[in-house]
């Protein structure tokens, strides 16, 4: 899973910023999802809130904002259909049609890159980053690191702090 490509081109005739500014026609937004680099996860989900507001997005759209802002806290399927304003079976249909897999998927996919941004900054305990990307759990997020990414989360910051990889600097 980790190391493909994912294109998510969100489609709008016009929008508006939060602030009233117009932020005019837009043609499409890419996001490119890259499994393999997180240099991009925070400035990908910048850019695409910044230019679609939330009221202006199509549903699907609105779906992937709600989903990157609150990657921390998590959601049912219920609230998604809710902002969606359609059939929860329908969403998922729409969704993985437009995104390639479904919200679920896609919700673990953005907690995963998150955990494995924090896990490269060695002031971050462990335990701590898994709180911090909405695991209730070590043990669960330890599974379902280890499920995603092949390894488990020591193992995968030793490697990355061995490497030259932290934050701080090699």
């Amino acid at each position: 899973m980790y190391g493909q490509n994912r294109n998510i081109d969100a489609k709008t005739a016009s929008g508006s910023a939060a602030n009233g500014s117009n932020v005019g026609m837009l043609a499409a937004i890419n996001i490119t999802v890259d499994f393999g680099d997180l240099s991009h996860t925070a400035a990908a989900s910048y850019r695409f809130r910044e230019r679609i507001a939330a009221h202006d997005a199509q549903p699907i759209e609105r779906i992937i904002c709600y989903i990157l802002e609150s990657y921390e806290s998590g959601f049912s399927l219920s609230q998604l259909s809710e902002i969606a304003n359609m059939d929860k079976f329908a969403l998922i249909r729409k969704f993985k049609n437009r995104t390639g897999t479904t919200p679920y998927a896609f919700y673990m996919d953005i907690r995963m890159r998150k955990a494995l941004e924090l896990l490269e900054d060695p002031k971050h305990r462990i335990i701590d980053v898994g709180v911090l990307c909405g695991f209730e759990n070590h043990s669960h997020f330890t599974r379902v690191f280890r499920q995603k990414i092949g390894m488990p989360p020591s193992v995968y910051r030793n490697r990355r702090l061995s490497n030259g990889h932290s934050r701080d600097g090699p």
